[in-house]
């Protein structure tokens, strides 16, 4: 009698007797009919060979392929989806519970396979997708949306995903890293600007940190056009910082700096002649001493963003000009320095007496430079030696 005559329970106790996954393998592919009857003992045979450091590479595999079919045999097989190296039980300092980073789910979340998320979610019927809460669906909606998988996205927000908070970080973390597609970019903003909880959307942080981000690295104007018609605050204030700043000053392109004013930049909202959008353009923050230097190139374009400022009626007295003209004398960019003072900026310095103060004004008018870098301290425009910009803001900037 042939091997395949013998009875079916010979055939299980023979391959229980085989000690490696690839002899049961063999076996059960021997024939069709060893395959129905091995496969699920093959399944079980792995899990188990590596219950004590989950997850089995097998599921790993699945995640990582998107194969959902094997994804069943293995939770047919008693494949654990709660072992506290893939699953925090225990809830955290913070009350969180739920995925670790080696959990499959998450790598099928960064690979976009929906199709096993869908089964995973599923699954059971206290279904792990219940069980996982929404912490746990905002997890895999922001690492598939960081890895631009548009349709796991879709798929989540379908079944009401929520992946919305106060402090969301993925979104401008992905517009930082130029993560997001445009149809990407667009899913998330039509989907947030819409959450009730997230009104009014003018104070909601995330959006304006993506503004930031959009404008600062200025990879694609299109991505800033996107973040602006949703209404955020085009002059948000940026507080938290040792620097407190708006969009202006993070904004080096020029385009980018043009649309930001026709979207409604005001640059006058600082009221104050030292810290403003003017300082910001000259640019001249952070040398301890000596020279600021700028390429042509660099030069030609501050001296645009200083023209469009004052195309956009930009008040010396209120946009940091001060700091500007001083910050362009310092940098001996006298011919700068000459059309700062002819459009009305001025140099107040509170340390200086009265007749110094009056000396300095005579010397601005008269546009005698190296008597105005004299009499003003050379780091006056500089924020290490002037102090922290804080507290050039009235505290309702900050509400």
């Amino acid at each position: 009698m042939g091997f395949s005559g013998l009875p079916s329970e010979l055939h299980q106790l023979i391959a229980e007797s085989l000690d490696s996954e690839d002899a049961i393998n063999a076996l059960a592919r021997t024939n069709r009919t060893f395959y129905t009857q091995f496969n699920s003992f093959l399944y079980r045979y792995h899990l188990t060979r590596h219950a004590k450091r989950p997850p089995a590479p097998a599921l790993i595999w699945a995640a990582q392929n998107g194969r959902h079919d094997t994804l069943v045999r293995l939770l047919d097989a008693g494949a654990n989806l709660y072992h506290p190296r893939i699953w925090q039980e225990k809830p955290t300092s913070t009350g969180w519970t739920g995925l670790l980073p080696k959990h499959p789910v998450r790598l099928a979340a960064e690979k976009g396979h929906v199709k096993f998320l869908q089964t995973i979610l599923d699954r059971e019927q206290e279904s792990f997708g219940s069980r996982l809460g929404p912490r746990g669906h905002a997890i895999l909606f922001a690492r598939a949306a960081l890895n631009n998988h548009l349709p796991v996205v879709q798929m989540l927000l379908a079944r009401g995903v929520n992946p919305w908070g106060k402090h969301t970080s993925f979104l401008s973390q992905g517009v930082q890293r130029q993560k997001f597609s445009r149809e990407m970019l667009q899913v998330l903003l039509e989907d947030a600007r819409h959450r009730e909880h997230l009104q009014p959307f003018t104070t909601w942080e995330p959006i304006h940190m993506a503004l930031r981000y959009a404008v600062e690295r200025a990879k694609d104007i299109e991505v800033t056009r996107m973040i602006l018609a949703t209404g955020v605050d085009v002059n948000f204030l940026y507080s938290g910082m040792i620097v407190e700043r708006r969009p202006l000053h993070y904004c080096h392109q020029l385009d980018l700096y043009q649309l930001l004013l026709e979207a409604g930049a005001d640059p006058n909202i600082d009221n104050n002649d030292k810290w403003g959008p003017l300082a910001f353009a000259v640019g001249n923050f952070y040398p301890q001493h000596g020279q600021y230097q700028l390429s042509p190139k660099a030069r030609s374009q501050r001296w645009e963003k200083i023209q469009l400022l004052f195309q956009y009626g930009a008040d010396p007295a209120r946009a940091g000009g001060g700091w500007a003209l001083h910050g362009a004398v310092r940098d001996a960019d006298f011919k700068l320095a000459d059309f700062l003072a002819d459009h009305g900026a001025s140099i107040s310095v509170t340390e200086l007496s009265d007749a110094d103060q009056a000396l300095l004004d005579r010397a601005v008018e008269e546009r005698a430079w190296e008597t105005v870098m004299r009499l003003t301290p050379v780091n006056w425009s500089i924020i290490g030696s002037a102090g922290s910009a804080a507290h050039l803001y009235p505290r309702r900037a900050f509400a």
